[in-house]
């Protein structure tokens, strides 16, 4: 995804907004004169031209959209639900570039504009940067020559969601006040909505007393229309703004509220969760730790938490366990603030991870082993250092100084730099939001002369939009065939190096072959010639003596026949052993074979006919037969749900042939032939100079043949 990361000069940014405001100003002038024009030929024509008012009315509905426009449509939200439910982001950016396309074809504007601002919002939700903002802007575009202000209302909210995505709290905040002036006299539900995201972003800057204000705005509107749920959002907000201000009893009393309304919100358990851990949290502040972990255990009993939302379990459990240790309890703790700590790195949950090394340095300084309170705090400033999270980075400071207390005063200065430079960065930003309402009507009044030279200025922004989106889509498809050819390459890669072990292994086992061969003929032709001759002249020995020295005489001869036995016997064997060692591919395939058939859960019949004809196959054929029967199988545990798969591999009298066969729910063909699995089958096949065919019905499951010449 692509997300713009240079920082703008406050020279370019002022002439951005003066643009944006050039373009409100001309949309109001324009929204004005069109409605002077209406209400004076209304006045002029009155009573007498009532009919033909009416049909000019009706000439002005938009047509009915058309069967084909209906189907794209259509078309468009099944592409964007299908987004929600996808886990792979290439896949997701790649549907909604296919939902773009298709509303692209819709011909009725009105359609169009719907089409465009659901997928704006969507891939603001994906952070896909350049289709979010060709959408917006083309959907802008389109809701202004349609004069609908809702639509325009609704790509601002789109802007605000998106650039608050990108911490850009500033043009969050814009958007989303623009998004109110359109909704203030429209539709107060969304009014509302844009008075909290407003109210949010001030609360994120430490403008407690403004957020404050735009809640008290916000509120009764949801009253009014009985928003329970955005009710909670206020009072909870407003919970954590006393809270910051230090003012717990008002922050207790508006948490309590926001239970309240929470009883009729439905489903409320992560939200009610949540507000346990801020109510937790504010009396651990109180020195309440009885109450504190109280209330994190009660949350931390709900049913499966940890699988539901990792995140707010870890923040319990790091919560609880603090809230303990404040209170002197020992039992566990580190093992408890480890195990938060694991949690929340592997989320890559980096605000978590600071408070999680500041409670651990704050133990291990309790316990007092400095070196390992000295690595969680260092740790804990390095994060709050690189991110936006610089007020936990002065806490880290602070902690960093009582466990150095001879390196104090170098701390106690940078915390001191980092404490102004937040507070003039605040300041700003703050400043800035107070004059938006004041700048926004100044640069309207002040830019109505400069109506004439918009043309001017909305050409040369677009041309330079058009050469950034260019030069973008050239910088990206170039890397995507980068990217392309060396996975191709790697392919290939990956490929030769299994020829290679494949032909070592043939090597190492031809060696084996011939050094049991030399040795069973050395036993046969050699040592046991040997014997029988030494034996065969023993036997003719006129050897004279006792009758027990006689007896011992035949008793040896008749021991040595025996170990000549043995010795054929083993020759024998080691011969015979050669007949069944060259079954290594076979025994190969037999075992990806049973990998997936435990993997799927269904039976898996193979059979090779006959098996000494594939184990002479070169390897190159080896490898692309093995890897098709991978993707086949794989595509069966994926996809097929079959209960039975059956393997063959078959040598006719005049071509080979493999054949894979499920009995699983199929597909049909025509809509799947462009997935790159059966791109692959069929690929391989063609490099043994084969013939791919496949065929599957819904009822029937699925059957591939592959045929490919005798060498």
């Amino acid at each position: 995804m692509y997300v713009l990361t240079t920082k703008k000069t406050n020279n370019s940014w002022e002439i951005e907004k003066s643009l944006f405001y050039i373009e409100e100003a001309f949309r109001i002038f324009e929204i004005a004169y069109y409605t002077i024009m209406k209400l004076y030929t209304t006045i002029i024509q009155g009573m007498h031209n009532l009919f033909f008012i009416l049909a000019c009315t009706f000439s002005c509905t938009p047509p009915p959209a058309s069967k084909t426009d209906t189907h794209t449509t259509t078309r468009v939200d099944s592409l964007l639900q299908k987004v929600k439910y996808e886990t792979i982001d290439t896949l997701k950016i790649k549907t909604l570039q296919h939902a773009f396309e298709a509303a692209n074809s819709i011909t009725q504007d009105s359609a169009k504009l719907i089409a465009y601002t659901k997928l704006g919002y969507a891939a603001a939700t994906e952070r896909d940067s350049t289709l979010f903002l060709k959408t917006s802007t083309i959907g802008y575009r389109l809701a202004e020559k349609l004069r609908d202000t809702l639509a325009m209302a609704d790509i601002h909210w789109n802007y605000g969601m998106y650039y608050l995505s990108q911490s850009d709290y500033e043009r969050s905040y814009i958007h989303y006040h623009n998004a109110w002036q359109f909704f203030e006299n429209r539709n107060d539900y969304y009014a509302g909505k844009m008075l909290y995201n407003m109210a949010y972003i001030t609360g994120r800057i430490k403008d407690y007393t403004g957020a404050e204000k735009l809640l008290f705005e916000a509120i009764p509107i949801f009253e009014r229309l009985k928003k329970d749920k955005q009710l909670y959002y206020c009072y909870n907000h407003l919970g954590a703004i006393y809270e910051n201000l230090k003012e717990y009893d008002e922050a207790l009393l508006h948490y309590q509220m926001a239970l309240d309304y929470l009883e009729h919100v439905t489903p409320a358990t992560l939200y009610l969760q949540d507000t346990r851990n801020n109510i937790g949290l504010l009396y651990q502040k109180l020195g309440q730790q009885q109450t504190a972990i109280a209330l994190f255990t009660k949350a931390l009993k709900t049913p499966n938490l940890y699988a539901i939302d990792p995140a707010l379990y870890a923040r319990l459990l790091d919560n609880k366990t603090y809230s303990r240790f404040l209170q002197g309890n020992s039992t566990e703790i580190e093992k408890s603030f480890l195990k938060a700590l694991h949690i929340r790195d592997s989320l890559h949950h980096t605000a978590g991870q600071l408070v999680s090394h500041l409670h651990l340095a704050r133990f291990y300084l309790q316990q007092q082993d400095s070196t390992k309170a000295f690595a969680y705090a260092q740790q804990a400033y390095t994060l709050g250092s690189e991110t936006l999270l610089r007020r936990d980075a002065l806490r880290a400071l602070l902690l960093l100084a009582e466990i150095r207390p001879e390196q104090k005063a170098p701390y106690l200065k940078k915390h001191i730099a980092l404490t102004k430079a937040i507070q003039a960065e605040e300041r700003q930003v703050r400043q800035k939001f107070t004059k938006i309402q004041f700048e926004t009507e100044r640069y309207i009044e002040e830019n109505k002369q400069l109506l004439r030279d918009k043309i001017w200025s909305i050409a040369a922004g677009a041309a330079i939009s058009v050469i950034l989106i260019l030069l973008f889509i050239t910088f990206r498809q170039r890397a995507k065939n980068k990217l392309l050819a060396f996975e191709s390459q790697q392919q290939r890669a990956n490929e030769q190096i299994y020829l290679l072990t494949l032909k070592q292994q043939a090597n190492l086992e031809k060696g084996r072959m011939e050094e049991r061969r030399r040795i069973a003929e050395d036993l046969h032709d050699g040592i046991l010639a040997r014997l029988f001759g030494m034996r065969l002249n023993w036997e003719f020995l006129r050897v004279k003596g006792t009758p027990t020295i006689l007896k011992k005489h035949w008793e040896h001869l008749t021991t040595l026949q025996e170990i000549e036995g043995d010795i054929r016997n083993l020759s024998h064997d080691l011969k015979h052993e050669l007949a069944k060692t060259d079954t290594h591919y076979i025994k190969t395939l037999e075992t990806l074979v049973d990998k997936w058939r435990s993997l799927g859960g269904f039976t898996c019949t193979f059979k090779a006919i006959p098996r000494t004809h594939w184990e002479a196959l070169d390897s190159y054929t080896k490898v692309n037969l093995y890897r098709v029967i991978e993707e086949a199988l794989h595509n069966v545990t994926k996809h097929a749900e079959a209960t039975n798969v059956t393997v063959k591999l078959i040598a006719g009298p005049h071509a080979n042939r493999l054949e894979i066969s499920d009995n699983g729910k199929g597909f049909t063909p025509k809509f799947t032939t462009k997935g790159i699995g059966i791109k692959n089958m069929s690929s391989r096949a063609e490099k043994i100079n084969g013939r791919f065919l496949m065929d599957s019905d819904p009822d029937t499951g699925t059957h591939i043949i592959i045929t490919f010449p005798k060498t």
